[in-house]
């Protein structure tokens, strides 16, 4: 093959190898595109949501887990104390210490939703309910909606005791609360607000998503195809070739 002056005579490995590099790195490229619009529309979700009003939970389609993340429920009924669990290594301020997770029945109807209700240092002597103003009273909470958080690497369930209530759990886990104590429990977790009673620390952030972060990534792996497409060339092109004029 001859571009003006140059030949070129490109080995089929070579050309292989080119076009393997080539195509891995616009795929990565494009998965990196792909990553900074989800993250862009995250971030907007998460602005349009940050101070909406709590709407009613028994508005919300639980089926689309994508559509309710961090929306701000409101929910009336009465704590589940027996079956409250804790989950470790959660810090504040420096300090380690434990999640308080709470099951509580909304209004009467038999169904559950995991309740976050903050952070303490010390786990709470089995059985106390830890808030007096709550007590066994129905009440109304308010909170956002969030997809329970689970380890990276899984290699077995949040707790296999035969009785994990009142101990500690590796994530919050509403399938397994379910199995566990035979209720319908929603697939989230309400993280309580901050200005709800109780003395448990309750300082939430929420994901603050990078968009750019990914375009510099697929930037990158488009500037790597290339190069190979350039030292492909470079090593494609014949030495020792003349051309005389005439």
């Amino acid at each position: 093959m001859r571009i003006g002056s140059m030949e070129f005579q490109p080995s089929p490995g070579l050309t292989l190898a080119v076009l393997v590099v080539v195509a891995v790195c616009c795929a990565l490229g494009a998965w990196q595109l792909s990553r900074a619009e989800e993250k862009s529309e995250l971030a907007e979700i998460i602005l349009q949501r940050t101070d909406s009003k709590p709407q009613p939970i028994d508005s919300v389609n639980f089926n689309a887990q994508d559509d309710i993340r961090y929306v701000r429920v409101s929910v009336q009924g009465r704590f589940d104390y027996p079956h409250q669990f804790y989950v470790p290594n959660r810090k504040h301020q420096g300090q380690s210490g434990l999640h308080v997770i709470t099951p509580f029945e909304t209004g009467g109807s038999g169904k559950r939703i995991l309740v976050n209700r903050g952070w303490i240092g010390d786990a709470p002597p089995p059985g106390t309910h830890n808030n007096s103003q709550y007590a066994d009273n129905e009440i109304t909470l308010t909170g956002r909606l969030v997809r329970p958080a689970r380890p990276p690497l899984r290699l077995g369930p949040a707790n296999s005791d035969p009785s994990p209530w009142h101990q500690r759990w590796l994530f919050a886990d509403p399938e397994l609360y379910g199995k566990a104590s035979g209720n319908h429990v929603h697939p989230m977790i309400l993280l309580m607000d901050t200005n709800q009673p109780g003395r448990f620390q309750r300082s939430w952030k929420l994901p603050q998503p990078n968009p750019w972060m990914h375009y510099g990534y697929a930037i990158h792996w488009f500037a790597i195809a290339v190069i190979a497409l350039v030292v492909g060339g470079v090593l494609s092109k014949r030495k020792g070739t003349r051309y005389d004029a005439g």
